[in-house]
């Protein structure tokens, strides 16, 4: 039994490790995807965007990127960027929607936070 209960432990804890890894690799690889599938014309929403919520939570402009994930939608009349927290960062969602002829901010949304 002793032995059994040995395996049982050994196993779990190689199971922890690599959950461990996977989980603190998994920010990489979502950065990664994103940088391949990101558009260069939607970087000045971005950045827009990433502004506005450094001023309303009085950060750094630097701190809403290092916790945050820009994912631009395109409609017709605007571009509407998604602020998603990252990976095991706490927080919901803001939403940021410019104007594509005069790039100002013509909606904002929050979920949940």
């Amino acid at each position: 039994m002793g032995r059994f209960l040995a395996i049982i432990c050994v196993a779990l804890l190689g199971l922890a490790i690599t959950l461990g890894v996977r989980w603190r690799n998994a920010d990489r690889r979502l950065e990664r995807l994103r940088s391949e599938t990101s558009l260069p014309q939607d970087a000045p929403f971005e950045h827009a965007a990433i502004v506005l919520k450094a001023k309303a939570d009085h950060v750094p402009a630097q701190k809403i990127v290092d916790l945050s994930l820009p994912v631009t939608v395109h409609l017709a009349d605007r571009r509407c960027v998604e602020l998603r927290p990252k990976w095991g960062v706490a927080g919901g969602i803001e939403t940021y929607c410019f104007d594509v002829r005069t790039r100002r901010l013509i909606e904002h949304q929050q979920l949940g936070e």
